[in-house]
């Protein structure tokens, strides 16, 4: 496979779809930031790029799982209600429970557990918390 480079800062890999990197520069330190701890690194980070780029998807998803990682709850549901008005609330929280579900997957249940809680109070269709060997585990419930 041959990488080619262009202009307009893209990566271009042939006989794939072109992957655009301006995501990967604010979604990246985001990361980092998150895992040293440092939320006004985030903060100034996510404002930037708010400013700088039209938002996907992945950065809204990034940036509230970044916040809830480190325990910002009203952050996160700035995030949340941010995301709500730029794209369709049915993508909103199918994402939002995949995050979820994510959570509670690797073990973090204080964290799938706060962000249920948060998301239940913005008003969100979000999948059901049920119990097993003692622990809330969360399931995808499918209608029929």
């Amino acid at each position: 496979m041959n990488a080619e480079s262009s202009d307009s800062h893209e990566c271009v890999l042939r006989d794939e779809p072109t992957i655009s990197l301006d995501w990967v520069t604010y979604d990246l330190p985001i990361i980092l930031h998150t895992g040293s701890g440092d939320k006004q690194k985030v903060d100034k980070i996510w404002n930037l790029s708010m400013s700088a780029q039209k938002i996907t998807n992945r950065n809204y998803g990034c940036t509230l799982s970044s916040y809830l990682m480190l325990g910002y709850l009203r952050e996160a549901g700035e995030v949340i209600d941010q995301w709500k008005q730029a794209s369709a609330t049915e993508l909103v929280i199918s994402n939002c429970n995949r995050l979820l579900k994510a959570f509670s997957d690797v073990g973090l249940m204080e964290t799938a557990e706060t962000f249920h809680t948060l998301l239940t109070e913005k008003g969100c269709d979000v999948i059901q918390m049920s119990q097993s060997k003692g622990r809330p585990v969360f399931q995808v419930i499918r209608e029929r």
